[in-house]
C-alpha cells in the first residue's frame, strides 16, 4: 500500500483560454463609432452625387448638342443658343442661383467669367454667348466654345 498522499493528487488542470466573444465595452464603442463614421461618409457622398446631378445632365445634353453640330444636324447659331439656354437653365433652375436669371449681354458674360475664374467669356471665344448670338450669322468657333463651356461646368461650385 502506498502511503504517499501526494501520489493520490490529480494533475493540475489549466483554465480554458479566454474567448474573444463577447468583446469588451471599449470594442463595442469603437465599433459603433466606426459604423456611425461610415454611415456619415456614405450619406455625404450621396448628397454630393445628388447635388452634382444637374451638372452631369447639362454635360450630357451639351455633348449631345455638340455631336449634332459635328454631324451637321444643327447650325452654329442653334448650338450657340441651345448651349446658352442650357447654361442659364443649369444655374437658375438646377442650382437655384436666381441672381443669374435676369442677366444678359455683358452682365451674363461677366457672370460666366466669375464662375469660370477666367476672362474667356468677356474677351475670348465665350463672347459669342453674349449679344453676338442674336446676329444673323454669328462668328463662333464651336469646338473651342464647347471646350470652354465644359471647363466652366467643371468649375461650377455646388
Amino acid at each position: 500500500m502506498d502511503n504517499d498522499p501526494l501520489a493520490q493528487l490529480r494533475d493540475v488542470q489549466l483554465p480554458p483560454e479566454p474567448s474573444w466573444w463577447p468583446p469588451a465595452v471599449g470594442w463595442w464603442v469603437l465599433t459603433l463609432g466606426a459604423l456611425v463614421l461610415v454611415l456619415w461618409a456614405i450619406r455625404a457622398i450621396i448628397m454630393v452625387y445628388r447635388r452634382k446631378a444637374p451638372i452631369r445632365e447639362t454635360k450630357r445634353q451639351l455633348t449631345q448638342l455638340f455631336g449634332q453640330f459635328e454631324t451637321a444636324q444643327i447650325s452654329s447659331s442653334v448650338y450657340l443658343n441651345a448651349s446658352n439656354e442650357l447654361l442659364k437653365r443649369l444655374l437658375v433652375r438646377g442650382l437655384q442661383l436666381n441672381a443669374y436669371a435676369p442677366l444678359a449681354g455683358e452682365q451674363w458674360l461677366q457672370a460666366l467669367d466669375k464662375i469660370s475664374g477666367s476672362q474667356e467669356f468677356t474677351c475670348g471665344a465665350g463672347r459669342a454667348l453674349g449679344l453676338q448670338r442674336f446676329s444673323a450669322n454669328p462668328e463662333v468657333d464651336v469646338p473651342v466654345l464647347h471646350a470652354l463651356i465644359l471647363k466652366l461646368l467643371n468649375a461650377v461650385k455646388t
